[in-house]
């Protein structure tokens, strides 16, 4: 709800927002693990430094995302 009113000031069908929202976590926590994975695993750049980075670059297409697609 924060996102909505204070981030990207919409009014509208906030169920199928939240919904939205939900799919963009998701899609978010996929991404951090195998993004922090492969970091590992291939690069061999330690856990805590991998999972910085791909929780960074997770929050920026999180808000892209909400912006393109959750509350457009």
């Amino acid at each position: 709800m924060t996102y909505k009113l204070f981030v990207f000031k919409k009014r509208g069908n906030w169920i199928l927002e939240y919904a939205k929202c939900y799919l963009v976590y998701g899609a978010g926590a996929i991404v951090t693990s195998v993004l922090t994975i492969i970091l590992v695993e291939n690069i061999g750049i330690k856990f805590w430094v991998s999972q910085g980075i791909s929780i960074g670059i997770v929050a920026c297409l999180s808000y892209i995302a909400h912006k393109k697609f959750t509350f457009k």
